[in-house]
């Protein structure tokens, strides 16, 4: 009785079902991937010049007073030299107290520093000589922020891409014509993060990064032509890969 108890606990089991999968396997096509890197070389015909006025007395009232003096000196001085009002932008007063021998617990400072900062933008690189030598009269003791551009960046930028990509195909071209092939159709193309700086040469500085700084105590003895030379290094990368044929 055993026998037919078997069978029919088998017929009751469901039917096992196998099922065939095929995967399609594809291929990638050959490629090749290179970068292209460019660089243009532009005249800069802008200077931005942030300059610092201060003014220093026992008096706040005083110092105030002559702070506000110098400043309308400077903003003079730029009028004079042809710097059109727009280009001309000044900041807040800032009021630091002195303390003799730097002791704040004193009940009242010794002497107040009034400060206060004109920029402007020079549309004419000669401009920047005689900027220079007229505010050192108006109590100006600072240049620190002395910086040059292009009108035409945007421009150039775009120069500077459209040479990369040509550089990343001719380079593409060289690399797979060793290997008796040639590139193909685009598959991927990226830019890289853009980059910019600029470099110039003066007898007001021997380098940009110092002339940042001692532009002012050199102006001096620097000729009219002193900020021409120089140039704005303006750089793009391309990441590209093309198909191999």
């Amino acid at each position: 009785m055993k026998f037919p108890l078997l069978t029919a606990l088998v017929l009751l089991a469901p039917p096992l079902t196998v099922l065939a999968q095929t995967e399609a396997v594809t291929a990638a096509p050959p490629s090749i991937s290179v970068s292209g890197t460019s660089e243009v070389k532009v005249m800069p015909d802008l200077i931005d010049v942030g300059l610092e006025v201060e003014a220093l007395d026992s008096s706040l009232e005083t110092a105030h007073g002559l702070n506000e003096l110098r400043v309308a000196g400077v903003l003079k001085l730029l009028k004079d030299l042809g710097v059109e009002e727009k280009d001309v932008r000044t900041d807040l007063v800032r009021i630091e107290p002195n303390y003799k021998d730097g002791n704040r617990s004193q009940a009242e400072p010794g002497r107040f520093r009034v400060r206060r900062s004109v920029s402007c933008t020079l549309h004419d690189m000669k401009l920047l000589p005689p900027v220079l030598r007229g505010v050192i009269g108006q109590g100006v003791t600072q240049a620190p922020d002395i910086g040059f551009r292009s009108s035409g960046l945007r421009k150039y930028q775009d120069q500077a891409l459209v040479e990369a990509v040509r550089a990343a195909r001719e380079k593409a071209a060289l690399l797979a014509g060793e290997l008796g092939g040639r590139p193909g159709r685009t598959l991927r193309i990226s830019e890289r993060a853009p980059g910019g700086s600029w470099s110039w040469n003066s007898r007001m500085s021997p380098c940009g990064c110092n002339a940042r700084h001692s532009a002012l105590q050199a102006s001096g003895g620097a000729s009219d032509s002193a900020a021409a030379a120089g140039w704005i290094s303006i750089s793009a990368t391309v990441d590209v890969t093309f198909a191999l044929e």
